[in-house]
């Protein structure tokens, strides 16, 4: 007989019964989505943290993972999200 995951954890589920996440997912609210000259797609999500505050990603469609920061406020969140758009876009400071 096959081991479940769960079993093999020390977790022992009723046979065919599957393990299924509880916590729901965070909302994302897209803040800005652009295209670059060498055609990579940059998309940078909010993300809510609760009392940890607000998460600004940053993606790209051909390395994923660009950048980061969490802020104390959905404002600075934003704030940050613009400037590394314009960063990215050529058109300010890093």
């Amino acid at each position: 007989m096959a081991t479940t995951l769960a079993q093999n954890q020390g977790r022992h589920l009723p046979e065919g019964r599957l393990m299924v996440a509880t916590a729901d997912p965070r909302p994302r609210e897209v803040l800005f989505e652009f295209v670059d000259e060498q055609h990579r797609l940059y998309r940078c999500e909010l993300l809510d943290a609760g009392d940890s505050g607000v998460e600004a990603h940053i993606t790209t469609n051909d390395c994923g993972y660009f950048a980061a920061r969490r802020c104390d406020s959905r404002e600075q969140a934003e704030q940050w999200g613009r400037l590394r758009q314009r960063t990215i876009e050529g058109a300010g400071p890093l």
